[in-house]
């Protein structure tokens, strides 16, 4: 069990970092891209989100940690 929390606060440290690094660069290039245009809209999205994590984030960082620990169980 401490090696699936343990595993779980680096996921959710890797993407805490991950989000910023993208908020950051959203920040600064989003005057790049045409309006309407699929990277723009999702960088538009990020700016407006904040470098936070999510239920979306923490589901998949979740899901994850499930499969590697079956994974690390099967073998």
């Amino acid at each position: 069990m401490i090696d699936f929390l343990f595993f779980f606060l680096i996921l959710a440290t890797g993407f805490t970092v991950l989000q910023f690094l993208i908020h950051r660069y959203a920040m600064k290039s989003i005057q790049k891209y045409k309006e309407g245009n699929f990277i723009h809209t999702l960088l538009e999205m990020h700016v407006k989100k904040g470098p936070r994590l999510d239920f979306s984030d923490y589901s998949l960082i979740f899901i994850v940690c499930v499969l590697w620990k079956f994974w690390i169980f099967l073998s």
